[in-house]
């Protein structure tokens, strides 16, 4: 976008969008994070919860840190995001497919060689989209 007023609005509604999905984000970690090194017995207690608060703080901090001292951060979420979405969408699916169809198939059913070819379609798209998106990066 050339530089104006759309830019710096598209830029802090980004940041705004940025600043609250970060807790979303972070509130599972934090919740596993409190329950292995706090005492969960004890929440609710005001000493307790400025313990959870600091633990909390230490996380988006760290979280700072890595952002700022990564030089290319935008490569990084990218590859991470190329590589999860190909996994997530197009490998384990079918994986997890034949796997079940498998174990159920000691029980009567059976899965056609159809289905299996798909699911091999699949996965080797996923595998093709990694491959391609790792060689993007590594130009």
């Amino acid at each position: 976008l050339p530089k104006g007023v759309l830019t710096d609005a598209v830029n802090a509604l980004l940041s705004l969008d940025l600043l609250l999905t970060c807790s979303v984000f972070l509130l599972p970690m934090s919740q596993l994070l409190e329950k292995e090194v706090l005492n969960d017995a004890q929440f609710g207690e005001p000493a307790m919860e400025l313990k959870r608060n600091g633990l909390r703080t230490l996380l988006v901090l760290g979280i700072t840190l890595v952002a700022h001292g990564i030089p290319v951060f935008d490569m990084l979420t990218g590859l991470t995001g190329g590589f999860g979405n190909n996994i997530l969408g197009l490998i384990l699916p079918p994986v997890f497919y034949v796997s079940l169809s498998r174990h159920k198939s000691t029980k009567g059913s059976t899965t056609s060689t159809m289905e299996l070819a798909l699911c091999g379609l699949c996965v080797i798209f996923g595998v093709g989209f990694i491959i391609l998106t790792l060689a993007t990066f590594a130009e």
